[in-house]
């Protein structure tokens, strides 16, 4: 059986394409959260009937 090498390495280009694609999108994603979470300065406010509060 002989291989078509043209095909295995189109298909492994696109693979490292997509790999790398969704790694950028990935940072980009974590960068905006973690400036949405800098910037929002809201508190987070304690329930008064939470079963734990002492």
């Amino acid at each position: 059986m002989e291989l078509n090498w043209i095909t295995i390495g189109a298909l492994l280009v696109l693979v490292i394409v997509v790999v790398f694609f969704l790694m950028k999108r990935n940072w980009k994603d974590e960068k905006d959260y973690e400036n949405f979470l800098n910037d929002n300065d809201l508190p987070i406010e304690k329930e008064e009937d939470e079963a734990n509060n002492y």
